[in-house]
């Protein structure tokens, strides 16, 4: 295991799961009675940290899914496959976003995920997640854009 991103009912089925990334940056997550489960498209990218994110329910069904930055630096939503009882893996947007943990946050009154911007190291985040998917900076309280750090990410 190189990376542990949480616990969170991610195959619909009421029992939490813990979900890591493996050796190889692959999503998995572990049923309560041992069995490993691979998530749908779950590969994530690395460089200095691991695209593995948070755990969370974005659209509000009960049923958990990762936010993630995979090898081609897209933002995705990955969850477990429809066949296990999820919802699948969906690429978000081209966000050019840096291999290092992404989050979710509420920066403007819903959720929303956030991650490292891979051109200038500041941190950016998906607005409208499922919708328009606008990206935008995230600003301090003066308007100035926020650094950020690939190797520790925004978990």
């Amino acid at each position: 295991m190189q990376a542990v991103s949480g616990i969170g009912d991610v195959d619909g089925d009421g029992d939490d799961e813990l979900v890591f990334a493996d050796a190889s940056q692959t999503l998995r997550y572990l049923e309560p009675d041992g069995t490993t489960v691979t998530f749908q498209d779950g590969q994530t990218g690395s460089n200095v940290g691991i695209g593995a994110g948070a755990v969370t329910d974005l659209d509000g069904d009960g049923v958990a899914s990762l936010v993630a930055v995979d090898g081609n630096n897209d933002v995705k939503i990955a969850g477990a496959s429809s066949a296990d009882g999820g919802e699948g893996s969906t690429v978000i947007t081209a966000a050019d976003a840096e291999k290092s943990p992404p989050t979710v946050a509420d920066v403007d009154g819903d959720d929303e995920i956030v991650y490292l911007g891979r051109a200038n190291g500041e941190v950016n985040y998906v607005d409208d997640v499922s919708g328009n998917n606008d990206v935008a900076y995230l600003q301090d309280d003066g308007g100035d854009r926020i650094d950020g750090s690939a190797g520790t990410g925004l978990v």
